[in-house]
């Protein structure tokens, strides 16, 4: 699956120029997301000194305001969206010359694969999901990690700010330590509750390919009683195989809403202490929660592709056993071709004796 695409030469320049690419428009777009958390900085510190003016804030002027919402524009609107959109094209490029790849490889070996169940589904469909999810997964952990390498420096300089956390301590890394402790209990429920998904998506599949089978097959034959009996055992397997996996897909579900939701506090309950004790201001205080919720969304990568990885696993399974059968088939017949050899071997010389 990765071979077909990596080191294939028809498809080298999108395999890794392709990639060299979308981490420099990763890399771009980093810039400007932290100019776009310093912009924040400044616009809460001006909206504190013009609610709550005193000897010791900075009062705004109308031209603060016009220069904030003039790099604003040029930030998120320019540089933010030019630099996102153009990674998402190249990465669908990307994806498709993936597919394109694995689809060659495969209609290459048709002769032997065209007996398998269901494999016009799996080249067609499972080629073009895997490429698209592999990338999307991709793209979003080179982003995500570019990201926590620009992030990383923030969230200290935060944490020098802030005296205490509890539990956490008092040095310049309790931020980090408490956003990644935080973000690590909401990926058990997760791992409990889709631990068997995988599987049972797979065993769906192979029966759905059956009952598919054979119904196209009813069509061209006489109908029988048989092909009914075959039919209604069929589809009772896939009853039985969706209720079982609509069940689980219920415990992933609820366990990513519980997450999900419970992360949207973790900043606040992590910075309202030291905003109690007056270490913080306005401005400092959206900056470190605008830097919290962005590291608790590099951490929460996984977390949010969740049900993408369980389909990707059940995906990948599928093709690794295409790729499996292929590889059988190859050594069966280079065992084939060397019996072969053998014999005209044999019936050569026993030809050359009689002459």
């Amino acid at each position: 699956m990765f071979s077909q695409f990596f080191k294939n030469r028809d498809y080298i320049f999108w395999a890794y120029f392709g990639w060299i690419l979308v981490i420099i428009l990763c890399l771009a777009e980093c810039f400007f997301d932290t100019l776009s958390n310093h912009l924040n900085q400044a616009f809460a510190n001006y909206i504190q000194g013009a609610l709550n003016p005193t000897d010791n804030t900075y009062k705004p002027t109308r031209q603060d305001f016009i220069i904030y919402l003039w790099g604003l524009l040029w930030v998120e609107l320019i540089g933010v969206a030019l630099t996102n959109s153009g990674r998402e094209f190249i990465g669908q490029h990307i994806a498709f010359k993936w597919r394109m790849a694995l689809n060659d490889c495969y209609i290459s070996k048709w002769p032997i694969l065209k007996d398998i169940e269901g494999v016009s589904q799996r080249i067609q469909e499972d080629c073009r999901d895997f490429a698209s999810k592999v990338e999307l997964l991709a793209v979003d952990l080179i982003y995500k990690i570019v990201k926590a390498f620009t992030f990383y420096r923030l969230i200290l300089i935060y944490g020098k700010m802030i005296s205490y956390i509890p539990f956490f301590g008092s040095n310049s890394h309790s931020l980090l330590f408490a956003s990644i402790f935080a973000e690590g209990l909401c990926y058990i429920p997760l791992i409990i509750s889709g631990r068997k998904l995988p599987k049972i998506e797979y065993d769906n599949q192979v029966v759905e390919a059956a009952y598919r089978k054979e119904l196209v097959l009813s069509e061209d034959d006489h109908f029988t009683t048989v092909n009914m009996i075959t039919i209604s055992t069929l589809f009772s397997k896939v009853r039985s195989n969706s209720l079982l996996m609509y069940r689980h897909l219920m415990y992933v579900d609820a366990a990513f809403k519980f997450t999900n939701t419970s992360s949207r506090y973790i900043s606040v309950i992590i910075l309202i202490p030291p905003l109690l004790r007056k270490e913080l201001d306005f401005g400092s205080f959206k900056a470190a929660d605008s830097v919290i919720n962005n590291m608790l969304w590099i951490l929460s990568s996984i977390r949010e592709k969740w049900p993408i990885l369980i389909e990707l696993a059940s995906i990948h399974k599928r093709l690794k056993g295409l790729d499996h059968y292929i590889e059988i088939n190859n050594k069966n017949s280079h065992y084939l071709d060397e019996i072969d050899n053998n014999n005209n071997k044999v019936l050569i010389n026993i030809e050359y004796k009689n002459m």
